[in-house]
């Protein structure tokens, strides 16, 4: 693209002491490494980062954060704020994604700053911990708190073997959770929480704090469909442009905000991560890790994995879900805004009868649970099994495993079925739920495009074999092709409803016998919207099961 190009050239010919500052440092490591140009860049990445990581403040109070950097007229040496401290955060990750190592010892002091400078209420200010939170900087904090954490994952405990060991005690970390809360209480759109100014940079920050942790609701707040709905509506019909007020008033600021909140916001979800068993969390015991959250980045690291890869959209995501507010609000469409939702846990999971029926709802309604074992618990696997049981209480379905013959095993890796532990409960025509023993997110947790040097080879072998296992998983339950993240899907949903032809619609009923009657449960409500979407019909999508002596 001629405009793309133009703007690379004129990057790649600046001299010193030209980018000046954090924040054009930052974002000049981040447009180079979002042009993907083989290793053209890699080189002068690599001296602006020594750049960032030079300027970092290493003493005092601010330690670990960064100001506007050296040789700029704002700012005093030695100081930081939140805002230039985020930018860095952003650059520095995106240059490791592009294959340039950052010392460890810098996303330590990260960690340390943002750390030690959160406020008693969740929220982070604009600089120190006096000052009042604002959503700009909480927000922030948030997407920092996830980058930090995750590049701080490479630091393997190993066995005398060589191999990660994953399941050593782990701190629950609650900064992230502690700013979520913050947000949910303090959630807007219309304007920057706690400072009436920077509304577009508060909103471009929100698309990755949620993003980035896996949060499609603040409280009851769906960010991306309010931000998206009130940003649409501010558009210029003028020109297309966006403009905000003060320094946001350049349109092309503003314009560039917006353009990063609706594109990067509009990444399909691949994956829900399922949070269960909110009542057992409560009561865990001080400082641990809840069982359903035993690696806590390991669907953020998949993810991160698949994005971009050969036949993959360019940019996915994941969210997590939780099933106590699914059964007391919205029901199985909670779980049905990604093709897969994802379980996993040490111990036994222990699902009533409630929430074993919505799980066998979802998957009757077309949706694939993938299931991993953690840290070789016995109490969850035997849980997992029994919920199968409950599931299909008349043995209609079984857990088996699967053999060589299964397209899981090929549809994107070659895998080895012998040395691959994988089941699977076959629910019509398909393998609804697969279920790997072999604690496949612990090793994903660990995993970096580009690990450092210090990783042992084995180590590195087992996450790499990991990651295709999933990869391959995923693959199958997806075609890797997830839905639009704004589709509303209609729920199959047959409670109640009268088996009555609609006047005026075109209507198709299944026959109910005693065979597999109802195979591939979505099939016949997927081929009515498609006959209403791109045939221009007026077919109701409706699927009543009715027996043959019915008289309609």
């Amino acid at each position: 693209d001629e405009p793309v190009q133009r703007g690379l050239k004129y990057l790649r010919t600046l001299r010193a002491p030209d980018p000046r500052g954090t924040y054009q440092t930052g974002l000049m490591i981040m447009a180079l490494a979002a042009a993907k140009d083989g290793k053209r860049d890699h080189t002068l990445i690599q001296s602006l980062v020594l750049k960032l990581e030079n300027s970092q403040v290493k003493t005092g109070p601010d330690a670990g954060g960064w100001g506007y950097g050296p040789g700029m007229a704002i700012g005093g040496a030695g100081t930081a704020d939140r805002s230039n401290s985020q930018y860095a955060v952003l650059a520095l990750r995106d240059a490791v994604h592009a294959g340039v190592p950052v010392s460890i010892n810098t996303w330590k002091l990260i960690k340390q700053y943002w750390s030690t400078q959160q406020s008693s209420d969740g929220g982070w200010g604009y600089q120190s911990k006096v000052g009042a939170s604002r959503g700009s900087m909480t927000v922030a904090g948030i997407a920092t708190m996830v980058i930090v954490n995750s590049m701080l994952g490479d630091e393997l405990e190993i066995n005398p073997d060589g191999t990660p060991n994953c399941c050593v005690n782990k701190d629950d970390d609650e900064s992230i959770e502690r700013a979520i809360r913050w947000m949910a209480n303090h959630f807007s759109v219309g304007h920057n929480p706690g400072v009436n100014s920077w509304l577009l940079y508060y909103l471009y920050g929100l698309e990755r704090a949620g993003r980035l942790s896996g949060t499609r609701f603040f409280g009851k707040h769906d960010w991306y469909r309010e931000g998206a709905a009130f940003l649409v509506e501010r558009q210029s019909v003028r020109d297309g442009s966006w403009q905000g007020v003060g320094q946001e008033g350049d349109p092309v600021l503003g314009s560039s905000f917006v353009l990063l909140f609706l594109s990067k916001g509009l990444a399909p979800v691949l994956i829900n991560k399922l949070e269960y068993n909110s009542d057992a969390q409560a009561n865990r015991k001080p400082d641990t890790l809840p069982n359903w959250n035993h690696h806590q980045n390991d669907i953020l690291n998949l993810t991160d994995a698949l994005s971009g890869s050969p036949d993959w959209p360019k940019l996915l995501t994941w969210q997590t879900v939780n099933l106590d507010l699914a059964i007391q609000g919205a029901g199985v469409s909670v779980l049905r805004q990604a093709p897969v939702l994802f379980l996993s846990g040490q111990d036994d999971p222990g699902f009533d009868e409630k929430e074993t029926a919505m799980l066998k709802q979802y998957v009757e309604q077309g949706g694939f649970i993938f299931a991993v074992d953690n840290c070789n618990g016995a109490g969850f696997d035997r849980g997992f099994r029994e919920l199968i049981k409950k599931m299909y209480p008349q043995g209609e379905v079984q857990l088996k495993r699967l053999t060589a013959e299964h397209p899981v095993f090929r549809c994107e890796y070659l895998l080895d079925a012998e040395s691959v532990e994988l089941y699977g409960v076959d629910v019509g025509c398909r393998t609804s739920i697969i279920y790997c023993p072999d604690d496949l997110a612990c090793l994903w947790d660990k995993w970096m495009r580009f690990p450092s040097k210090d990783r042992s080879v084995k180590a590195t072998s087992m996450i790499t074999r990991a990651i295709r296992i999933g990869t391959n998983v995923i693959a199958y339950a997806t075609g890797r092709e997830p839905p639009n993240k704004l589709d509303q899907e209609e729920l199959a949903n047959n409670d109640g409803m009268q088996n009555q032809i609609e006047r005026g619609f075109l209507q198709i009923a299944k026959i109910r016998h005693t065979g597999t009657w109802d195979a591939a449960p979505r099939a016949l409500s997927n081929l009515l919207k498609a006959l209403n979407q791109k045939a221009g019909m007026i077919a109701s999508t409706k699927t009543p099961s009715l027996p043959a002596s019915d008289p309609n």
